[in-house]
């Protein structure tokens, strides 16, 4: 994500992101600011310092984003369990004549 969405002199000011998907990224807005700056991949001074950045902005983050993704997961391990373990029964809708139907 870093890379991707930073502006790189390189290519022209512009992001990879942009140039491979045709649009601007849209980044969470507590981090829009901090990845607004153009990197200057020729310059390791300027690159170190964006990149120290983002780690502590990441470091921040990236915990929030885990602990989602964890929940995220073990609620997808309970409805598989649910819906493969043989007691879980799909509504069957029943029609009448003379419904609309998508065939």
């Amino acid at each position: 994500m870093g890379y991707k969405m930073s502006k790189h002199v390189s290519l022209s000011r512009f992001s990879s992101y942009f140039l491979l998907f045709g649009k601007h990224p849209i980044p969470p807005s507590s981090i829009v600011t901090q990845m607004d700056q153009i990197v200057d991949l020729d310059s390791s001074a300027i690159w170190a310092r964006v990149i120290a950045k983002r780690v502590a902005l990441f470091k921040r983050v990236m915990p929030m984003a885990m602990e989602n993704l964890s929940i995220a997961q073990h609620r997808d391990t309970l409805w598989y369990a649910h819906t493969r373990g043989g007691s879980y029964k799909p509504k069957v809708k029943q029609f009448d004549a003379g419904d609309f139907v998508y065939i």
